[in-house]
């Protein structure tokens, strides 16, 4: 297909209809695809060769994937050639595609060929290899392409070892694991089941030697995470040889039974320890509530010389604060210091909860202040609770409306120190507790926004302006799904708590989420302009109700009655009424109002104009006529109805009822009376 030689508009609009044709293409590939259609996928692509598109980007990358889904070998191969020909040569991730597909067609000798033939190779050129070879006997071959990788990775080496498992070669597969470990490749969960397959097919779970000795440790762990926590025991009972490191996951080991007497009875056994061991004793001590004896067994790690890890001191200084030992805990800011990791989270973060829980607020804020500038969550949190404990709850509102993110233990710590505080006397100000309610609100926390809810009523604060607003706000904004109904219900709180502007621009929220108001929606708004004094706001929204063809019912006009009087224009509100009769058979209430309006505004005409229009809706012509013949007498005239036409680009015409001098008027009236007559016609027709 080629493309127009022609220039300008032609040639690109011609380019776009191809680049579109090229697309759908692309996009009917992609439906093949997802519906495993082999057959769809090859009738595109015998289409694309005969248009000649075939190696056009993106469509070969598309026909070797559906080839390689479908396991069609032979035909990745060819769509292999088009897409080095879309790459203007070699392209890794299509040769990668099709040795692939040659692998899992158990076609290794041609897979093979395209490997050696690759210009380049990455991990995954290799491991497909390391794995066709396994899959197909070829053990020593799936050897030799690990050792060949220039960087194998776990993905490789666990190829490598659950092909050795699978043709029988289990405690080849375990020195390979060995050898993975000494390499500093991390296992994964992978690698770890075909380590417990090749102990299992070997029957060797003494494994004692310094050899497998890291193999043991590494199953004693996986053992302990998956809670398999007999096999665990087990392992670490037949190992021959065990060092800290094996001692050290016996530890973890009671620790995830929850049994710490088990735990110090191993940790005292122990031939040697290191600072692994001794920062899990004090931290595990520490998060029993055992602190005293947390920062016992600190102390003897000190006094053995080691020196104490991030782990160990966080939970040291923690412990300090648990026991609310203020001098233990400054001694430990300073050998943290000492130390140079003062400025760590952990650390900063447990000194300012330890200063807070001393009642020492402001020592924590100054650690907190010169954390690093990204300090993490830990940190907001400790600070804000810290406050929150000490009673400080302005500051801590501050700090917390200032978090750059929030989790459940922020809410818990705000909401527990406020609880903590109403329970103990004096208690939050109803303007504090409303601002926790509008972070509610902004942070979708209906949970925490209940439980505050509930303090509130608690106090007997559910009365005050300010928390009113605050518990409507967070309801409407908690809600999944808004219908009108609690649309117009947050409007009207809005209102009635003396807050109209902000009803008007939920109101104006409202109409952008449902597209189309109705007329309780209207209702809302103009209740709200009433309550407000909004007049001219009011007014511009009973107008706009047309506008979203909606006719204003009785309760529209009542609102629009109720607005006007209450801003002191009466005669306004009179007018509405009376407007607001005409379709109704309300003459009497009609005559009423007329007369009325003429009182308070002897010159208006639309007294006259709007009784004369209520007689007439209800077929009281000549009542309707007399209204209007009583104009004259009184001296009142109603200015005449005047319309404009805009020409384009030749100014305006004015056209003033019954005015016949404009300057082309017999040609508008002689095409006045043909429209008429056209009309006519299709009326009669």
């Amino acid at each position: 297909m080629l493309l127009p030689s022609s220039s300008g508009g032609g040639r690109g609009a011609a380019a776009a209809a191809f680049k579109t044709y090229l697309q759908t293409c692309a996009t009917l590939l992609d439906k093949c695809l997802a519906g495993g259609s082999l057959a769809g996928g090859q009738a595109i692509h015998a289409h694309a060769i005969k248009t000649g598109i075939s190696s056009l980007r993106p469509l070969p990358a598309k026909f070797l994937t559906i080839y390689s889904a479908a396991g069609g070998a032979g035909d990745c191969a060819a769509a292999l050639r088009e897409s080095c020909l879309s790459s203007g040569g070699f392209d890794l991730l299509s040769w990668n595609v099709t040795i692939a597909a040659w692998v899992r067609n158990g076609e290794l000798a041609a897979a093979r060929r395209l490997f050696d033939a690759m210009p380049e190779r990455n991990d995954i050129s290799w491991t497909l290899m390391i794995d066709g070879s396994m899959k197909s006997g070829k053990v020593s071959d799936g050897i030799a392409f690990l050792r060949g990788c220039p960087s194998p990775t776990v993905v490789s080496w666990t190829a490598a070892m659950a092909g050795l498992v699978q043709n029988g070669h289990p405690l080849h597969a375990l020195e390979l694991f060995h050898g993975m470990l000494m390499a500093g490749v991390a296992p994964n969960e992978i690698t770890f089941t075909a380590a417990v397959r090749a102990s299992i097919a070997a029957g060797r779970f003494d494994l004692g030697g310094t050899s497998f000795l890291s193999i043991s440790n590494s199953l004693i762990t996986l053992h302990t995470r998956m809670k398999d926590l007999a096999s665990a025991r087990q392992i670490f009972d037949r190992m021959k040889t065990k060092d800290v490191v094996s001692w050290t996951a016996m530890l973890d080991l009671y620790f995830q039974e929850g049994d710490l007497r088990g735990a110090r009875k191993t940790f005292d056994e122990m031939p040697h320890k290191n600072e692994v061991s001794w920062s899990l004793m004090v931290a595990r001590h520490n998060q029993a509530g055992q602190a005293m004896e947390a920062l016992k067994l600190f102390e003897r790690m000190f006094c053995a010389g080691l020196r104490p890890t991030l782990s160990s001191l966080s939970a040291a200084i923690s412990a300090a604060g648990g026991n609310e030992a203020l001098l233990v805990g400054s001694t430990l800011h300073g050998c943290s210091i000492k130390l140079g990791i003062d400025d760590s989270d952990f650390i900063s973060s447990s000194l300012i909860d330890m200063y807070c829980k001393c009642g020492r607020p402001e020592e924590g804020r100054r650690v907190f202040d010169v954390a690093p500038e990204k300090k993490n969550l830990i940190c907001w949190n400790a600070m804000v609770s810290g406050y929150c404990r000490n009673g400080s709850f302005p500051d801590a509102m501050e700090l917390f409306e200032r978090m750059p993110q929030r989790n459940r233990a922020s809410w818990n710590g705000l909401i527990s120190g406020l609880i903590l505080d109403a329970s103990g006397g004096g208690g939050p100000s109803a303007l504090t507790l409303s601002s926790v309610l509008r972070c509610c609100a902004g942070s979708s926390a209906l949970e925490k926004g209940r439980a505050v809810h509930c303090l509130v009523a608690k106090l007997g604060l559910q009365d005050d302006l300010f928390m009113g607003t605050a518990l409507t706000d967070m309801v409407f904004s908690l809600m999944g799904e808004k219908n009108e109904a609690s649309w117009s219900a947050a409007i009207h709180g809005f209102a009635a708590n003396g807050l109209a502007e902000e009803a008007l621009l939920l109101f104006e929220d409202a109409v952008a989420a449902m597209k189309v108001p109705t007329g309780t929606l209207f209702l809302s708004v103009l209740s709200a302009c009433a309550h407000g004094g909004l007049v001219e706001k009011g007014l511009r929204y009973f107008g706009l109700m047309r506008a979203h063809g909606l006719v204003p019912a009785e309760k529209h006009y009542a609102c629009l009655v109720d607005l006007l009087a209450r801003a002191g224009r009466l005669p306004g509100a009179w007018a509405a009424l009376l407007s607001a009769c005409r379709g109704r058979v309300e003459e009497e209430v009609a005559e009423r109002a007329a007369v009325r309006l003429r009182e308070m505004e002897e010159g208006d005409p639309r007294s006259y104009v709007l009784l004369s229009s209520v007689y007439a809706g209800i077929g009281r012509w000549e009542d309707a006529e007399r209204v209007r013949a009583l104009m004259g007498p009184a001296g009142v005239r109603k200015g005449r109805g005047c319309s404009w036409v805009v020409g384009k680009g030749r100014g305006s015409h004015r056209f003033v009822c019954g005015d016949v001098s404009h300057e082309r008027g017999p040609e508008i009236y002689e095409m006045l009376e043909l429209l008429m007559s056209e009309m006519s016609s299709c009326l009669v027709a």
